[in-house]
């Protein structure tokens, strides 16, 4: 009895550490995904560089209006804009970083829905809605109503994925 008791404790220890493995795995390949996201849509360097010049515009300008030396109002301007832009990049690089990580965790823990059992399709005919179906008028009237609507085969796909024909 005390063996089937270690057994069972040993086999649940081994489940529980196999699925905070596979936590851990997700999260850092969600972090290295939603850093490289961070990185390319909110560069820092551009940021500093764009606060530097900016900066040492109107700084320059604040010191030629004061009467000040023009140089230094130019350096101290284009010092405060560069950190300025890059504290305000900072909280921009952490917005794109939680919107990337965010995006992969919950498209990753998600499992996809079971595909759906689509339905045999049977071609309308006749008149739909007082248009004749297969006319100009009643595909246009197709392709307003459904935006995957297809000229050439009459379908469009519903938001399950099955495709269906246009039915006015």
């Amino acid at each position: 009895m005390k063996s089937v008791f270690l057994a069972a404790a040993a086999l649940a220890s081994v489940v529980a550490f196999s699925g905070q493995a596979n936590a851990s795995a997700l999260e850092a390949q969600c972090d290295a995904q939603a850093r490289h996201y961070a990185h390319a849509n909110a560069s820092p360097a551009a940021a500093a560089a764009g606060g530097a010049v900016a900066g040492g515009f109107l700084g320059g300008l604040a010191s030629a209006i004061g009467g000040g030396d023009v140089a230094t109002g130019v350096l101290a301007g284009a010092g405060i804009g560069a950190v300025g832009s890059t504290v305000i990049n900072e909280a921009e690089w952490r917005r794109h970083y939680n919107y990337a990580y965010a995006d992969c965790m919950n498209v990753s823990v998600v499992s996809s829905p079971a595909p759906a059992v689509c339905p045999a399709l049977h071609p309308p005919s006749g008149v739909d809605r007082g248009r004749v179906v297969g006319s100009y008028d009643w595909k246009l009237a197709c392709d307003n109503k459904y935006r995957s609507f297809e000229w050439d085969s009459w379908l469009f796909t519903k938001y399950n994925g099955c495709k269906a024909y246009c039915n006015l």
